[in-house]
């Protein structure tokens, strides 16, 4: 009887493979924490490899900042560790100082000594994604969907200038209003919303706030509304994602 059955069900490979489970799934959703100031916590990754750009560029590296969810590009010829480095220290550390920590996968450009040795110095901490599960980075992982679509409407058909492309794309992105927080990255980060042409136009749009007081009061208060935002926005994403699914605790030596 046994090895009928053992007969029976390995006999249903596919079936087995491709079936959705109807059980619930294991483990529960565990949100990163949120920080509190802007580029305090930041996540970075590699977009492409693209086609070659008129300029010789194949790709893409994104950093986005936990809070604001302000993203920095640069597009790079290769994926390397020295490419990566720098544009974490021209266009991150540079621009907004040291993160104290960096989320990233475990690619070769991130675990390389240059990187860890850099943010060594900088006494920022690097945290590493769990292999094959890239939704522990999904703050960036979601920016770097966005600005591919984005980037697919605007590429020219021989997906030669996607690298021109990428600074009107970025600033697009960080202009824009967040569905999380409510607010566009460019506003929490400066305090102030962008200025765009038609400013320039009807000077009658200008918002002039001569209290730097105030100035300084309504970031706070709006960084402080964008933090609890994200909270509850990770409750409600904790919530759907565990409907289905089941507590389990591993023990040392279980496989």
């Amino acid at each position: 009887m046994r090895q009928m059955t053992e007969q029976y069900v390995s006999s249903y490979n596919e079936c087995q493979r491709h079936k959705r489970p109807t059980s619930a799934l294991l483990g529960r959703l565990h949100p990163v924490p949120p920080p509190r100031t802007p580029f305090e916590q930041v996540g970075i990754d590699l977009l492409g490899p693209f086609s070659r750009s008129s300029d010789g560029n194949h790709w893409i590296v994104v950093c986005t900042d936990h809070l604001t969810r302000y993203c920095e590009t640069a597009a790079i010829p290769s994926a390397t560790a020295a490419d990566v480095s720098s544009f974490m220290l021209r266009f991150v550390i540079l621009r907004h100082g040291p993160p104290k920590i960096v989320i990233s996968d475990r690619g070769r450009q991130f675990t390389a000594d240059v990187m860890e040795e850099m943010l060594r110095v900088c006494a920022s901490r690097f945290r590493h994604s769990t292999p094959y599960h890239p939704q522990t980075n999904g703050l960036t992982e979601r920016t770097n969907r966005t600005l591919s679509n984005m980037l697919s409407m605007y590429v020219a058909s021989d997906h030669k200038d996607w690298d021109s492309i990428l600074p009107f794309i970025t600033y697009a992105f960080n202009t824009a209003q967040h569905e999380t927080t409510g607010y566009s990255p460019f506003f929490l980060l400066y305090a102030r919303p962008p200025r765009h042409t038609l400013n320039t136009i009807f000077p009658c749009l200008d918002h002039h706030d001569p209290c730097i007081f105030e100035i300084i009061c309504r970031a706070e208060e709006a960084r402080r509304l964008a933090y609890l935002c994200t909270l509850a926005s990770q409750d409600r994403s904790k919530a759907h994602f565990d409907h289905r699914r089941r507590h389990v605790t591993y023990n040392r030596g279980d496989l």
